[in-house]
């Protein structure tokens, strides 16, 4: 099983925990997807407004819609770019364990029912997330 060295960041100078660069640890590739994930849900901010958009609920990091849950359609909408080719790219995940691993991790971490990931690579579907504003 592949498995990533965790390097605590830090000021080397300044820091007063320097005793942490003798403390790597090793944690398999795989879960670090959740720890790198969950740290993406944890910046993430939840909004709906049923009057303009009665179907959706928006996830939003720093102002812009980076997932949509589509409830009319039943989809979770992921941002490619932003989320989902960081799963595969970076961890190796083929797109039903992305799938299965957004969906668990979006349930826990909102305690709601989340429909099933669907990537959104299409520019013209990207655009349409810039009119919506927290």
């Amino acid at each position: 099983m592949k498995q990533i060295k965790i390097i605590p960041i830090f000021n080397k100078i300044d820091s007063p925990h320097k005793e942490w660069v003798n403390q790597i640890k090793y944690i398999p590739r795989k879960e670090y997807t959740k720890v790198w994930f969950k740290d993406l849900l944890n910046q993430m901010e939840m909004k709906e407004d049923r009057k303009k958009y009665p179907d959706s609920i928006y996830f939003f990091i720093d102002n812009k819609v980076v997932m949509e849950q589509d409830e009319k359609n039943e989809r979770l909408w992921v941002d490619y770019k932003k989320i989902w080719s960081f799963f595969h790219s970076e961890f190796n995940l083929n797109w039903l364990e992305t799938s299965h691993l957004i969906k668990g991790m979006v349930e826990e971490h909102f305690k709601m029912r989340s429909f099933t990931p669907r990537r959104i690579f299409c520019r013209s579907c990207v655009l349409g997330w810039k009119n919506i504003s927290k």
